[in-house]
């Protein structure tokens, strides 16, 4: 394919990731994220800034609404896309087309660069780093190490194989200023979310590396667990990735790091469909090269990929596979401005109509904050470690009444859990096929409770 067609191409699904970002509701860690974004840091609890950061910039630009809340990580996908051809055609001239559409195409890069997340800003940094040892460009090696870094601490990995590619390829470098530089470049970058990360308990580094991984599995579960999410979300062009492990080239260094350790860390603990993301970012370039001798599993593979994707798109707008609500993350992209519309005049039922409405999981509070108006308070109850937890600003709520909502799917009993002194009879509401619980509360409880940015709330807050 020449180069025009495939730009076409490719800004073509942009503008269609573009639509679909406007018109689809936050899911859960979106929203979450975007609460994030009303209160600029050098770092968060669960992750380091760039996806805070990545939002706001967006909002400045398309307004506090989806479309400024993704236009960011569109942005992103549109990126790793051309620096992906690059790559690619460096590596083997004539298949970087073909490298670019697998990351437009396969399910799991397409959904990151639509959704906010902090993937696809930290899978550019990957790129931007091997882009720039291809061609000497120390700078830009830095700066995609640093990128990868403020995206996740997965970043890490990244560092890991730029090492190991330039002990096995390139170990003249070591004697070189130009590594050393750049390492340096992206510890500089960093240094600000470590600090915050030393001033909150280890922050990010405590959650990733500890918290998280208090549920085991057994070995095969999570084996499973893995292996078919990967099989779903990379589809047949799985085969051609795992292929390009036994070409040669800086590739294999660059992605083995990543593809051992979670592959290992699957067995132990709860496994992340994107943990494999770099992989399978980096061995796209060695895939292309694999199928573009073989034009039919090349059509299984990209056809296989844009259908997936297809139904994942289609399916964040209207349910067309008949899924548990509990098992579909995109029905949480819908209802909750009805939800939250319900909430606010329980306030006038309840006979508290200067209360605040109180999640428990942050996926509620983050939800709600997003939908409820900004002259409303919103606060997250319950004792769970998380970024509210680190705001700590509900004390002028402690004693006081608030509305309390649960979906089934975190049903909690504010009473059982000590959340309040006392609760009304609990309302049960369906809103887009889901079932929310609505209790009015008095006696806000201190213990363990946190609530939301100052910007986000009432002035008293701040």
């Amino acid at each position: 394919m020449r180069p025009g067609p495939l730009a076409a191409l490719t800004v073509g699904l942009a503008l269609v990731r573009l639509w679909l970002s406007a018109r689809t509701g936050l899911g859960d860690d979106e929203a979450y994220y975007w609460h994030w974004s009303t209160a600029l840091d050098l770092s968060y609890r669960e992750h380091p800034p760039l996806v805070a950061w990545v939002i706001a910039a967006g909002c400045r630009v398309a307004g506090e609404n989806p479309l400024g809340v993704r236009l960011g990580f569109v942005l992103s996908g549109l990126w790793a896309s051309y620096l992906t051809w690059r790559v690619a055609e460096t590596e083997q001239p004539g298949t970087g087309w073909l490298a670019s559409l697998l990351v437009s195409l396969v399910p799991m890069f397409a959904i990151m660069a639509v959704f906010a997340a902090p993937d696809m800003p930290m899978l550019c940094g990957w790129l931007l780093a091997w882009r720039g040892l291809q061609r000497d460009r120390w700078l830009w090696v830095g700066l995609g190490m640093g990128l990868a870094l403020l995206g996740k601490l997965t970043g890490g990995l990244l560092v890991v194989g730029v090492l190991l590619a330039v002990v096995r390829r390139r170990p003249d470098q070591l004697r070189q200023w130009g590594l050393w530089a750049a390492l340096g470049l992206a510890l500089v970058m960093n240094l600000p979310s470590l600090w915050w990360a030393l001033e909150h308990g280890g922050g990010t580094f405590t959650y990733q590396l500890v918290e998280r991984h208090r549920h085991r599995v057994l070995p095969w579960v999570g084996a499973g667990q893995l292996v078919g999410s990967q099989l779903l979300l990379v589809g047949p062009a799985v085969v051609a990735m795992l292929a390009a492990l036994r070409r040669p080239g800086m590739h294999r260094e660059l992605a083995l790091p990543t593809l051992v350790l979670f592959s290992l860390a699957a067995l132990v603990t709860d496994s992340k469909i994107h943990w494999l993301a770099p992989s399978w970012l980096l061995l796209a370039p060695g895939a292309a090269a694999w199928l573009a001798p073989r034009p039919r599993w090349t059509a299984v593979s990209l056809g296989t990929a844009g259908l997936l994707t297809a139904l994942v798109y289609t399916q964040s707008q209207v349910s067309v596979v008949p899924l548990d609500p509990r098992a579909d993350p995109t029905v949480e992209m819908r209802g909750w401005h009805d939800v939250a519309a319900h909430a606010v005049e329980m306030r006038d039922q309840c006979g508290i109509p200067d209360a605040p409405i109180a999640g428990h999981m942050y996926q509620t509070t983050g939800q709600l904050r997003w939908a409820v108006p900004r002259d409303i308070p919103v606060v997250r109850a319950g004792t769970r470690p998380d970024q509210y937890a680190t705001w700590q600003t509900a004390g002028p709520y402690v004693g006081g009444p608030a509305v309390f909502v649960a979906p089934e799917r975190y049903r909690v009993s504010p009473l059982k859990e000590g959340f309040f002194d006392t609760c009304e009879a609990t309302e049960e509401h369906r809103f887009n096929g889901r079932l929310f619980l609505v209790t009015c509360c008095k006696g806000l409880r201190a213990d363990g409770l946190d609530g939301s940015p100052s910007r986000a709330v009432p002035a008293q807050l701040k």
